[in-house]
């Protein structure tokens, strides 16, 4: 899935860590002509030292990296953009001090690839998440199933004002979710 500041971060931070890059297009690759992802993962793997994969399929990112001998990187899937969010949070830290203090609010589409990331990264850098949507565009049920589990300080409204209410950090994305009309 092409995208213009994925590829030129992630092939600048590798040139600048000395490494190279290879970008391959769908088009390019063999799956294109009906290989099996299983086999193009064994080939990659067998040539490169790490993969970064940007698609539209969080199912196909998983099977491509069972099939992996070296580290694959989630560029962006339908469910999740992990990338992204790191960056973010980077971004907040350097701005706004340590996560541990703030409260984060989404505001959008509950039930996308950077809401369900940034729910994730609630629970590992333990900040407070709030979701500002409308009902039917909640955070997935099998999101908020881990979110309970692990004890994320996550709170959903669809009250704009209660949303925004004590926000230290908004944060949006486009308004129409990838894949969706």
């Amino acid at each position: 899935k092409p995208s213009t500041r994925t590829r030129v971060s992630f092939e600048v931070a590798m040139n600048k860590l000395g490494g190279n890059t290879i970008f391959l297009s769908s088009s390019e690759l063999q799956m294109s002509r009906g290989e099996p992802i299983a086999d193009t993962s064994k080939v990659l793997s067998s040539m490169v030292d790490v993969v970064v994969i940007r698609n539209d399929s969080h199912e196909e990112l998983k099977l491509f990296s069972e099939n992996s001998s070296v580290p694959v990187i989630n560029g962006l899937t339908d469910q999740s953009h992990p990338c992204q969010v790191m960056a973010d949070i980077l971004t907040i830290e350097e701005n706004k001090g340590s996560l541990s203090n703030q409260n984060i609010l989404w505001i959008g589409d509950g039930n996308n690839n950077m809401s369900n990331s940034l729910i994730e990264a609630a629970g590992k850098f333990n900040f407070k998440l709030k979701i500002g949507c409308p009902k039917k565009y909640s955070p997935n049920k099998s999101i908020l199933k881990l979110a309970k589990k692990e004890r994320i300080k996550l709170t959903i409204t669809s009250k704009p004002l209660d949303a925004v209410a004590g926000a230290d950090c908004v944060m949006t994305d486009k308004w129409i979710s990838m894949n969706d009309k």
